[in-house]
């Protein structure tokens, strides 16, 4: 009996130490034997229950405070990063089932087996924000010209820029009333204004972002955006009644191409030239006096907006 009992711990012993050594610890730095121990009972036991062959090599580390913990086989290799030492129980099968489903570790995630490294708060570069004052020359093709200014705001880094802005010229500029029309005024005294001052008239609320081509202190750039628009022109011909005038507001699309310089001062300047596209069409009313009356006659036009200046960058 106690020769088959001998023979039977021969068979056996062979086995035994190979299963042991399928799944051991390979590294500890800096965390405490027994705590390396016990964690690494933890991750060959998953093994042991979900992953064949091996070796499988368990190594543990830290990373300031965070205990790092990887499983490595054969062409194979999962890690994670843990609060603390604690968090093992949750990491193991985690990690066992990354190898055994053949998916990124990240992907074993659920509502259950979230671990500290995964709930660090990202950090985020600061945006720059920078404050514009341009002047700029108004035209409108076939209409003419004029002068106003624009007040910008933006945000951004880099390459991309983020902003809104406000442009106001022509008779829109020098009285903003005129903008609002019959808002703000009679009938009469709007039809007056219009033949003491003609012109054209334009303002416009406008938000896009900028693609800057380098991240150099002097750059070209190209952007685009919406904008609510607002655009008019009026002629005083040769008396009160015989007149031409034209408004319109509503949406609009905008390009614009141009030069930062001085991106890496407090002050620097923006050249640009930027063109509104109106969603709509203005249509011009012209008076005349006909026998004891007056002809009415009414036209449409499209009208595209263009602006070009040169400001002071905050």
């Amino acid at each position: 009996m106690r020769t088959w009992l001998l023979g039977l711990f021969a068979f056996l012993a062979p086995t035994v130490a190979a299963a042991s050594e399928r799944c051991v610890l390979d590294s500890r730095a800096g965390i405490e034997a027994a705590d390396a121990e016990a964690a690494t009972d933890f991750v060959c036991a998953e093994v042991e229950k979900h992953l064949s062959g091996g070796p499988w090599h368990v190594k543990l580390g830290k990373l300031g405070s965070q205990v790092v913990v990887t499983l490595e086989g054969t062409g194979v290799r999962e890690q994670l990063v843990l609060s603390n030492i604690e968090e093992i129980p949750v990491a193991a099968p985690r990690l066992v089932d990354a190898i055994g489903q053949r998916r990124p570790v990240v992907e074993t995630m659920d509502v259950t087996n979230v671990v500290g490294g995964e709930t660090r708060v990202p950090k985020k570069r600061p945006s720059e924000a920078h404050g514009t004052l341009m002047p700029v020359v108004l035209v409108m093709p076939g209409l003419g010209t004029s002068g106003g200014a624009r007040v910008g705001l933006s945000f951004g880094a880099g390459r991309w820029t983020f902003g809104t802005d406000t442009t106001l010229a022509g008779y829109s500029f020098t009285g903003v009333m005129n903008v609002f029309g019959n808002a703000f005024h009679s009938s009469y005294e709007s039809d007056k204004d219009i033949v003491k001052n003609p012109g054209i008239g334009y303002a416009a609320l406008a938000a896009g972002a900028r693609f800057h081509f380098t991240d150099g202190d002097t750059t070209p750039f190209v952007g685009g955006g919406i904008a609510l628009m607002y655009e008019g022109h009026s002629v005083a011909t040769s008396s009160y009644y015989d007149r031409e005038h034209a408004a319109n507001f509503g949406g609009a699309a905008f390009g614009e191409i141009g030069l930062e310089i001085a991106r890496t001062r407090q002050f620097g300047a923006t050249i640009g030239a930027r063109i509104d596209a109106p969603a709509y069409t203005i249509t011009t009313t012209t008076v005349t006096p006909s026998g004891n009356g007056y002809a009415t006659a009414q036209t449409a036009a499209y009208v595209p907006v263009m602006t070009f200046g040169v400001g002071l960058r905050l």
